[in-house]
């Protein structure tokens, strides 16, 4: 197998000029996100049967009131706006009126009451009932909480709980008001002491308990006990046995992560076991995703921007799945059939972005869309290689802020798990794998901004690395390179140093050090280099540019390596990108990210330097840099997506069909790329 470097010698762009959306052009794909519009600024959802078909359909609460999206076998219908002000915050759904068809009960944080509105059987409502209330709500839930089989409604609001009952769907009695103490945000109804009378869990967001409430059934609660949860609990799963004992048990988020609470059968609690560890849960779920019998969990982790998939024993214990990634801002996680196979799907909801998030579960674990690995706390750079022998592509990640190379082994499928944790220099921002000495075992060099040094680790080909050897720079070492300059057949390592405006180039001995280094000075804060031969003169030339310059520095090679250094013009901001036949039709496709809009760009190639229309892939926050390689070895070339933002990298498959190349783009549209012999525009400025 081939090791590749964390970049290739590519070809140099023009910088996109990107206009609206569009559609994926035939045989070029990857298996993105489905993200389904979802209205402006969509807050809560509700999955219900709005016409009496097999299929799930969504009620969503958003800026401009609620929409409607009537289900078909996992597709959606195109949002149907039903405007209410103010804009619901919390929505439900269930037969309240007992004719059969399912109705819509909302509120808004903004007003002290609740409207119900009938529903007609065909995605539309009547004419709205409005319920005062005595604060403003929170949080709706929908149960049988009296007996008499006929929904109730349960409000939590700023100072308590509020029930409204049902008179056997003939409306609603008077809001019944109960004494909790706290504000009502979260919270979640089951038979907790087993007297077949729905009870309820209410979480103390401003504390750090949860506390059981009695149902009389009729209608009313009241306080049992509390247990301790950790501080800041903000968001409860279906209450479910997950220990195995036959006795409800409690997942609940809390301020730094996810706890396991034992039920006792009486209304008590074990002490809270953690089984996830972060700062920003956004929701959790109780599903069966393996469809074993036994409970699994789903965690919506905002801050990675990802739905972590936690598979159970039975036992009270889990491990992960998966992650999978989201749509911006995540808001809110739902766990149910959402396509009507019978199988429970994922699915989030994306404030920022106006969008649904949908992950469709395959009933054996696991769910469709991207994965993530965790990046650590602010991944910064990647390197792809087979660290371990297995003949799969595995992966080297650097981050800025631990200060640490985090490897993870990939198994051939495009999933991967932690091998190691290195102890390198300060603030690394660029990585690369290579062969540095004789062993035929990839290697790493990292550039470390912060210590203005290069760390090479030798690895042993089993996953580990030894201690780094250290490798003075320039000041501020930000990009990295590997090829022989002088060629003596030993790799050496090319390196851009962002605040001493130089290029230090670091021979290699071939037996895994860099006795001799040698500086030259080139235009103003380097940030990428890029390898090749120039000229065809068999010499290896090496290419530095900024992305802050729309000129780029040359330093030609030589039979002695490479020669001083010469600026010259390129006409237009440039940048490095990925070059690769994504949809092997013999045609150079590109591949680049663009930071500020959370996406990831991929232009196929449609003829010998032309192009198609770019295609725009969302991703997770801040894409920093892109990696390729074969991850699930069906022979076509896949991403690895660096998120700074997200402490995250995400791992794009292709699904490209081979050989179909896409149309051409109208030469009014078409951009300025120069590929083929990546050295072309050089040759003609030089």
């Amino acid at each position: 197998m081939s090791v590749r470097s964390s970049w290739r010698a590519i070809p140099l762009a023009a910088t996109l000029l990107l206009t609206a959306s569009i559609p994926v052009h035939a045989g070029l794909s990857f298996a993105g996100r489905t993200d389904l519009t979802a209205g402006s600024g969509p807050t809560a959802a509700a999955v219900t049967s709005l016409n009496g078909d097999q299929y799930p359909d969504l009620l969503i609460a958003d800026d401009r009131g609620f929409e409607v999206l009537m289900g078909n076998a996992g597709r959606f219908s195109t949002p149907q706006t039903i405007r209410s002000q103010p804009a619901p915050t919390t929505i439900v759904s269930a037969d309240f009126d007992g004719d059969g068809t399912n109705d819509v009960a909302f509120a808004s944080l903004l007003a002290t009451e609740i409207q119900v509105r009938p529903g007609l059987g065909d995605g539309g409502f009547g004419t709205p009932t409005t319920y005062r209330l005595s604060a403003r709500p929170y949080r709706l839930e929908t149960a049988d909480i009296n007996g008499d089989r006929h929904p109730d409604i349960l409000i939590g609001h700023a100072t308590g709980l509020a029930v409204l009952c049902n008179r056997g769907g003939r409306g609603f009695h008077a809001v019944r008001e109960i004494e909790t103490e706290i504000p009502a945000r979260h919270f979640t109804l089951a038979d907790f002491n087993g007297d077949r009378r729905p009870d309820l869990a209410l979480l103390d967001s401003d504390g750090d308990e949860v506390g059981i409430f009695t149902g009389d059934g009729a209608c009313g609660f009241e306080p049992l006990q509390a247990s301790h949860v950790g501080m800041g609990p903000r968001a409860i799963a279906a209450p479910q046995d997950l220990t195995g004992d036959h006795l409800l048990d409690l997942v609940i988020a809390y301020d730094a992560g996810v706890v396991l609470l034992a039920g006792d059968g009486a209304g008590g609690f074990a002490k809270p076991v953690s089984i996830w560890n972060s700062d920003n849960i956004g929701g959790v779920a109780t599903i069966d995703a393996n469809q074993d019998g036994h409970f699994d969990v789903a965690i919506l982790d905002t801050r990675r921007g990802a739905v972590a998939v936690l598979l159970g024993d039975g036992r009270g214990r889990f491990r992960l799945s998966a992650m999978y990634a989201t749509g911006s801002a995540p808001q809110a996680l739902l766990a149910r059939d959402l396509t009507g196979d019978g199988l429970p799907d994922l699915a989030t909801l994306n404030r920022l972005a106006g969008t649904l998030t949908l992950m469709t579960g395959d009933g054996r674990g696991s769910f469709n869309g991207p994965r993530i690995i965790d990046g650590g706390r602010d991944p910064a750079a990647a390197a792809v290689a087979d660290f371990n022998g297995d003949q799969h592509l595995d992966l080297a990640i650097a981050n800025a802020e631990t200060n640490r190379v985090e490897v993870v082994l990939g198994n051939g499928l495009g999933q991967f798990t932690p091998r190691a944790s290195i102890k390198v220099g300060h603030e690394p921002r660029a990585i690369v794998a290579g062969m540095f000495d004789s062993d035929q075992h990839p290697d790493l060099a990292v550039a470390q901004f912060g210590s203005d040094d290069v760390a090479v680790l030798a690895g042993n080909g089993q996953g580990d690395f030894a201690a780094p050897l250290l490798v003075a720079t320039g000041l501020g070492p930000t990009a990295l390179v590997i090829a022989d300059f002088n060629h003596d057949a030993n790799a050496d390592l090319a390196v851009a140093n962002l605040l001493s405006n130089s290029v230090s180039i670091l021979s290699g001995d071939g037996q895994g050090r860099f006795p001799h280094v040698t500086n030259y000075n080139v235009l103003p804060r380097p940030g990428f280099l890029m390898p090749g031969d120039m000229n065809g003169d068999g010499f290896i030339d090496l290419v530095v540019g900024s992305a802050r310059a729309d000129k780029v520095t040359l330093l030609r090679g030589g039979p002695n390596g490479l020669t001083e250094a010469v600026d010259g013009p390129m006409g237009s901001r440039i940048r490095p990108m990925i070059a690769e036949d994504f949809n092997h039709d013999g045609f150079v496709d590109l591949a680049f990210t663009e930071e500020g809009e959370d996406r990831v760009v991929v232009v196929a190639g449609t003829g010998p330097n032309e192009f198609g229309e770019p295609i725009r892939i969302p991703v997770g926050r801040r894409p920093v840099a892109l990696v390729a390689g074969d991850f699930n070895e069906d022979r076509r070339i896949d991403l690895a997506v660096l998120h700074r933002g997200a402490r995250a990298v995400m791992i794009l498959l292709n699904n490209s069909t081979d050989g179909v190349r896409p149309p051409a783009t109208p030469s009014s549209l078409r951009e300025n790329f120069s590929t083929g012999d990546p050295w072309k525009r050089f040759r003609s400025r030089w």
